[in-house]
């Protein structure tokens, strides 16, 4: 009698909700799970992501004689290092980060964060000294400028050390403006890394699956945050 209950209980949990999750493995989840991701058959999807999503749920669900396969999953926080590492670093801003920031609708949420990052980093203002180099080096072309026009052998080693100092000074303002510029990419970088792939954040994939009931393919990702998840960076990290 015991065994029984159980088995009715069993039968009933898989029966109940519009969702049919895969403790009550259905064919289709475990289509899309044993699948693989293209040119990567070393790995299965659900190898994927149950290696990069925390509580993963795996689901189906009709939807207009359509099968849709369904994963949720939370970020997890190696995860988040990875994407991050991926799209944008402090070595280098991607070009992911400046179509956010720059691009024909730029993101004003980030903007913001950067602002505000900006603002808490303090960087030196450094635009007198800038200012003032630039008035060095025009006085020293200039110099030149003059030399070149009334040239003469005896000229040639002045205009070659006036070179050297103008060297020197586009040399020590490049570094100023690098400086500015550093401040500027560490708090645009710190804004996207709070906000882009944020650990915790649940995610959504679903599949579709043919009505032959052996092929399916990847649908486009819903929107589960500010950004669409694409599962294809996956298997490359």
């Amino acid at each position: 009698m015991k065994n029984l209950k159980i088995k009715l209980l069993t039968l009933l949990s898989c029966a109940i909700g519009t969702f049919i999750l895969t403790g009550c493995t259905d064919k289709s989840v475990k289509l899309v799970q044993d699948g693989n991701f293209p040119g990567h058959p070393e790995m299965t999807i659900k190898t994927v992501v149950d290696t990069w999503f925390d509580d993963g749920k795996w689901s189906v669900q009709n939807e207009e004689g359509r099968k849709i396969v369904y994963f949720h999953g939370k970020i997890k926080p190696a995860t988040h290092r990875k994407m991050v590492g991926i799209i944008g670093g402090e070595s280098e801003i991607s070009s992911q980060i400046t179509r956010l920031l720059y691009g024909d609708n730029p993101d004003k949420k980030l903007l913001q964060m950067v602002a505000a990052n900006l603002k808490k980093l303090s960087p030196p203002d450094r635009s007198k000294e800038i200012g003032a180099l630039e008035k060095q080096i025009a006085t020293q072309e200039k110099r030149n400028c003059e030399l070149r026009r009334n040239y003469s052998e005896e000229n040639e080693p002045t205009i070659k050390e006036n070179d050297k100092k103008i060297d020197a000074l586009r040399e020590a303002q490049r570094k100023l403006l690098l400086e500015g510029e550093n401040y500027k990419r560490k708090a645009e970088v710190m804004a996207f890394e709070k906000i882009y792939w944020p650990v915790g954040e649940v995610v959504e994939f679903r599949w579709i699956v043919y009505s032959d009931g052996n092929t399916y393919e990847l649908d486009l990702p819903r929107k589960s945050s500010e950004y669409y998840v694409s599962l294809e960076l996956l298997p490359y990290i």
